[in-house]
């Protein structure tokens, strides 16, 4: 969570916020289960909420020139 908030508040870097998941946690047959990833994953999205951020898709906040020079966002 301490990366999320020192993100969201650089003006460099908080535009938009990539939060990515490892859904394998969720599930007690997984041998890394984390009985509280539900949570944590709630608890970043809540707090994104909180101050303005909306869900989307890089390929919706990027503009096509950027996709074709920048291989990083080619999908």
């Amino acid at each position: 969570m301490d990366q999320i908030v020192k993100i969201s508040s650089d003006p460099h870097r908080g535009g938009f916020v990539s939060v990515m998941i490892h859904e394998q946690y969720f599930y007690p047959d997984y041998r890394g289960y984390l009985a509280y990833f539900e949570q944590r994953v709630l608890d970043v999205c809540a707090f994104l909420h909180r101050h303005g951020y909306i869900g989307s898709h890089i390929s919706d906040v990027i503009t096509e020139p950027d996709l074709r020079v920048n291989p990083f966002f080619r999908y």
